[in-house]
């Protein structure tokens, strides 16, 4: 990216919520070392179906594991997106659960602004060379948009006008909050259901893991979503694996392009772009259909943040006004270095 580019990104303003998590990250230990030094001899579970196939053994039965701490660091959806997207160069804040009264000092480390409403939840992230298990406790927040907005307010700031006046609004992990349907449409009702409508600016949605959530709340929240449609340009992130299930439930199938067409049909959605390890998908607002492959990572440095960072990047292309091919590439580019080297 050009000093240009990055300049241009100064003037754009993001806002991103509404998670967040401490993150321990862990390997599973397969056979323990000498104890000599903290690698010595240590072999770990490489795999997600190793591990499972090893789990599934002791069936009835009693069984532990050893874990190896790797690191501990802030995480959840939202700040992961908005501190990459500040790392690019936006403007950008977080809104999420990072500490009550006080923020969690591994929150300290995000580069974005942090405006936070709750106590953090706490996740273990296991992490395997072909993918990552999160075993995360979430607390509940039945009342987070007024806490939402009576933190704004302390920070001499309405609510209305931070979210009206963002370039880019980003609202992420709807699937792990229990509240945040709820949250969701406060926001919508709030700030832009008596707004006029603004199309140089966007709404990015990520649902996350929709397979534990029932067919009518999915139906539901893209109702919603077609509800800031009218309001903003759209754009739906998802994984390879929501989008099969958002397909399952349009009965679109699992061709990509088929459930693309069924969600900008049905739900007015601008456009989806659809990313997993081996290749990311764009069904772009201009028409255009546009594929990249994803080339492996032999050694990666982290797994965990890879799809955030991966987000982060296209919306940054998005606020330069990129061709969709170059969003695409930009984005897959950005993700995979960072998977690659574990830095921004």
């Amino acid at each position: 990216m050009t000093g240009k580019d990055m300049e241009k990104l100064h003037s754009k303003r993001a806002v991103v919520g509404f998670d967040g998590a401490v993150d321990t990250l862990v390997r599973v230990v397969k056979t323990a070392g000498t104890g000599e030094t903290e690698r010595d001899g240590f072999e770990y579970y490489t795999s997600l179906s190793g591990f499972g196939r090893e789990l599934a053994e002791h069936q009835g039965k009693n069984c532990s594991f050893e874990l190896k701490k790797n690191r501990e660091h802030f995480g959840g959806n939202a700040p992961n997106m908005a501190h990459a997207l500040s790392r690019l160069g936006v403007d950008a804040a977080c809104i999420g659960t990072m500490g009550a009264p006080e923020l969690h000092p591994a929150f300290l480390e995000a580069s974005c602004r942090k405006i936070s409403y709750g106590c953090p939840a706490s996740t273990l992230a296991l992490e395997f060379e072909d993918g990552k298990t999160f075993l995360e406790q979430n607390p509940d927040q039945p009342d987070a948009w007024e806490k939402i907005r009576q933190q704004l307010a302390r920070e001499k700031e309405s609510a209305e006008e931070l979210f009206r006046n963002a370039d880019l609004t980003a609202m992420v992990n709807w699937s792990e909050l229990s509240y945040a349907g709820k949250l969701w449409e406060d926001v919508f009702d709030c700030c832009f259901a008596e707004s006029p409508a603004d199309f140089s600016k966007y709404m990015f949605f990520d649902l996350c893991d929709v397979s534990r959530r029932k067919e009518e709340e999915c139906r539901k929240i893209l109702r919603l979503m077609a509800q800031f449609s009218k309001k903003r340009r759209t754009v739906l992130g998802l994984n390879r694996n929501e989008a099969e299930r958002i397909g399952q439930i349009l009965g679109a199938g699992k061709d990509t392009e088929e459930i693309c067409r069924k969600l900008q049909a049905e739900y007015d959605i601008g456009e989806i772009v659809v990313h997993s390890g081996k290749e990311n998908f764009l069904f772009a607002a201009e028409g255009d259909i546009v594929k990249e492959a994803v080339s492996p990572v032999e050694h990666p440095a982290v797994l965990t943040g890879a799809g955030d960072h991966f987000s982060a990047a296209y919306c940054s292309a998005l606020l330069m006004g990129e061709k969709a091919k170059d969003r695409l590439r930009f984005a897959t580019e950005y993700a995979k270095e960072y998977v690659r080297t574990g830095k921004e």
